[in-house]
């Protein structure tokens, strides 16, 4: 049984997209949120639900993983994040202008 998670943080919307050349075509979905500090200890797991196949996945400019086959996507991201201001991003290759991202969400988890 998984443990409940203190607060889950949607990250769903808000993206801002830019061309990135060196992807040569593709595509940056860029999203910044914050985070406060907790009374309690927890560790951090993103949860990515769909992406392309091929996405990279970076937590405050440090590649965290790769989306492979268009599955599910689950990692924990502790030791990337940090207390107040953070990005994720998602560097999309040849998306066509479409980006099916979703589920996109970070849990605190209560620490063991």
């Amino acid at each position: 049984m998984s443990p409940t998670p203190v607060f889950t943080l949607d990250l769903n919307n808000n993206w801002q997209v830019t061309a990135d050349e060196a992807l040569s075509p593709g595509t940056r979905l860029t999203h910044h949120f914050w985070l406060e500090p907790l009374d309690i200890c927890v560790g951090y797991w993103l949860h990515v639900e769909s992406a392309p196949a091929g996405t990279a996945i970076y937590m405050n400019d440090q590649l965290i993983g790769r989306i492979e086959n268009e599955t599910s996507f689950a990692s924990e991201v502790t030791d990337f994040v940090w207390l107040e201001t953070n990005t994720i991003t998602f560097m999309i290759q040849d998306s066509g202008g479409i980006f099916p991202l979703s589920g996109i969400r970070l849990e605190a988890i209560p620490c063991e």
